[in-house]
């Protein structure tokens, strides 16, 4: 038996639909971002319009509100898909809009942390993490002197992006998995840092030292 048309819920049904989807795009004279692959641009001499997919999320802006309408007639006749008006939200974040700005925040996602973290209602769940400074630390009037002109760069630093990495080759005495560490810095600041078990065991240390190179490698791009 052969099927006609992706299912539902197959490994790919999602590329499927995207190529279906941009095939449509491109029939109405779209152009895909060569930046961003889910960008699609459409440049007209009267206006611009923009659309933004996210698998089957969609935004659609523009300088014509009438090419707008447009497409958004197009997209209920050939897709089935829900207008929901006014963009408030997209992928967990709220949107709004004032006085010609656009806002992006992640307070609806710091919200549900802090709900099922329990911090506000001093569940049992929570428990404090022990902080390592001395309690009835005085400081002196000179603390202060000492980081003059924070937002110097001073010539002898370099403003450039580092990253360093290592590996414990079978760290896991149970999983045999080794631990990949690796630290981002830019200026000599540190920006990224992370340390955890690699996903798949390493037949040796130097197959534990390539791995941790790459997963650094990636952080740096």
């Amino acid at each position: 038996m052969q099927l006609k048309k992706s299912l539902y819920g197959l490994k790919q049904a999602s590329r499927q639909w995207f190529a279906m989807f941009h095939e449509a795009l491109l029939s109405l004279g779209f152009i895909q971002s060569r930046n961003d692959y889910s960008l699609f641009l459409r440049h007209s001499d009267t206006c611009t319009v923009l659309l933004a997919v996210y698998v089957d999320d969609v935004i659609i802006t523009g300088s014509d509100s009438a090419a707008i309408k447009a497409l958004k007639s197009y997209l209920h006749t050939t897709f089935s898909i829900k207008d929901l008006g006014q963009l408030n939200y997209f992928l967990g974040f709220p949107i709004s809009i004032a006085n010609g700005q656009l806002f992006l925040n992640q307070s609806k996602y710091d919200n549900e942390l802090v709900n099922e973290s329990g911090i506000l209602q001093g569940g049992s769940s929570f428990k404090a993490p022990p902080i390592p400074l001395p309690m009835n630390l005085k400081l002196s009037p000179e603390e202060g002197k000492l980081l003059q002109q924070p937002d110097y760069y001073r010539s002898s630093t370099q403003l450039c992006l580092q990253a360093f990495n290592d590996s414990n080759w079978a760290a896991c005495p149970t999983t045999r998995r080794s631990v990949t560490g690796f630290i981002v810095t830019f200026g000599g600041s540190p920006i990224s840092w992370k340390s955890k078990k690699q996903s798949t065991v390493s037949r040796s240390s130097t197959e534990a030292e390539y791995r941790a190179m790459a997963q650094a490698a990636v952080e740096l791009t």
